[in-house]
């Protein structure tokens, strides 16, 4: 065991607080991010897309009228084509325009279903992410708030170093070596 604690500088301590700090917010922003993320996808399906698909079906349904009504002009010989090849193909067109509107329109429910189950798959594998930054991150940095008030009251000679209960050993050996070697180096 040293006769003294070789501490030459109290801001890196503090620079280290403040980067952990730093760095929890971040991470808990980036978190909070791709749920919103998941939540903004949900809310383009259901609402977005939805009306889009809605708004389709109608519009191609008006063309295939449209299409139904010219052909059936030129069947009657309003136009003297008696063929009406061109009205028969934008029929078809229009018919399958309007399918293809409709399939859409019913798959929405299918994407939004699996958009809400990959964002609890993700919710669930995220929570013990979350939760260690939220925990173990403010658990460092209280550590190295009190490990600064106890060198800086080592210093001053005001106290002696506090003694370490049950628990701060439990802890400090899982989790605060740095506090532990800064206690072993004091007289």
């Amino acid at each position: 065991m040293r006769d003294t604690a070789s501490v030459r500088s109290f801001a890196a301590f503090t620079e280290a607080r403040q980067a952990i700090a730093e760095f929890r917010q971040r991470a808990r922003a980036a978190i909070d991010e791709a749920g919103g993320e998941a939540a903004r996808v949900r809310q383009w399906i259901d609402h977005d897309c939805h009306m889009h698909w809605r708004t389709q079906v109608r519009v191609r349904g008006e063309r295939l009228a449209v299409a139904k009504s010219e052909l059936s002009r030129v069947l009657l010989g309003m136009h003297g084509e008696a063929s009406g090849r061109e009205q028969r193909a934008l029929v078809a067109r229009a018919e399958l325009q309007l399918a293809e509107a409709e399939q859409k329109a019913r798959g929405l429910g299918h994407w939004l279903r699996e958009v809400e189950r990959a964002d609890t798959v993700y919710r669930g594998g995220i929570q013990p992410l979350a939760r260690a930054v939220e925990e173990r991150l403010m658990r460092a940095e209280s550590r190295l708030v009190l490990l600064l008030d106890r060198l800086q009251a080592y210093l001053k000679g005001t106290a002696a170093p506090p003694e370490r209960t049950t628990g701060d050993a439990g802890a400090a050996a899982t989790d605060g070596s740095a506090e532990e070697s800064a206690e072993e180096s004091t007289p």
